[in-house]
């Protein structure tokens, strides 16, 4: 039986092969539902401890190829994204993979 409807949105990003690995270890750790569960809480998590707008974000290079990926988020982690990198100058995509790093490096996972 298919999951009800839940109005989440489509947010495309490009994340390493690693930064994949650590959505999905962060999943099954959380015993989240899905990979994008997983990356809204990383981006949730970060954007309510870390003012944008007076600190810097720590993004590594991409080490590998990039990989086109679309996760699922609600309208209110997209909302709060888009007005983080509105107000911070930062893309959208840098500050999603600086939540996702940060699972390896806070010891968030």
């Amino acid at each position: 039986m298919p999951r009800p409807w839940t109005g989440n949105k489509p947010l495309f990003v490009r994340l390493t092969a690693a930064e994949i690995e650590l959505l999905k270890q962060e999943k099954a750790q959380k015993n989240l539902y899905s990979l994008s569960a997983a990356l809204e809480k990383a981006v949730c998590s970060m954007l309510h401890e870390v003012n944008l707008e007076q600190k810097t974000l720590w993004v590594l290079a991409p080490r590998g190829n990039v990989i086109p990926r679309t996760y699922m988020v609600s309208p209110e982690t997209l909302h709060l994204l888009n007005e983080a990198a509105d107000k911070s100058g930062f893309r959208v995509q840098d500050i999603v993979r600086a939540a996702v790093g940060r699972l390896d490096h806070d010891g968030v996972s």
